[in-house]
């Protein structure tokens, strides 16, 4: 996307509208799906849990994961750089988006919405998308 673009994204009004709105639709889902998670489990036995759990151990599960994601998107960002020039923020963003419609959506097609993300975004090829996405995915099997 041109700078100038960007720009202009970034100073219209509807895609900040856009943008917050889809924050607060994800929040609601995940507050739904916490809830139904959590709907047929007593008070009493979520708290006997809480009161066993060990926070250090959730610390260090989320530091792992963010540092996995951060290393992803690192790696895919220097896969696509190869096709032009990619801000990180932006092959992060589009990495997340195919991660979250990959937990929403059967099949992996994530990774389908995401090669068309990264098509509109980085203006570039399907195929070159999907190559990257492959090497990518190659990469994490061998890892």
């Amino acid at each position: 996307m041109p700078a100038d673009a960007q720009k202009r994204e970034v100073a219209n009004p509807r895609s900040v509208a856009r943008r917050v709105a889809f924050g607060v639709i994800g929040l609601a889902l995940g507050g739904l799906f916490l809830y139904l998670a959590l709907r047929n489990i007593s008070r009493q036995d979520f708290e006997a849990v809480l009161q066993r759990f060990d926070r250090s151990w959730l610390a260090l599960g989320v530091a792992v994961y963010m540092a996995s994601v951060a290393l992803r998107c690192l790696r895919w960002g220097i896969l696509l750089r190869t096709n032009g020039a990619v801000r990180w923020r932006h092959a992060v963003e589009v990495l997340l988006a195919g991660y979250a419609a990959n937990y929403l959506l059967p099949a992996r097609i994530g990774e389908l919405f995401r090669a068309d993300y990264a098509m509109r975004l980085f203006q570039m090829s399907r195929f070159t998308a999907l190559g990257t996405i492959f090497v990518e995915r190659v990469c994490d099997g061998i890892i």
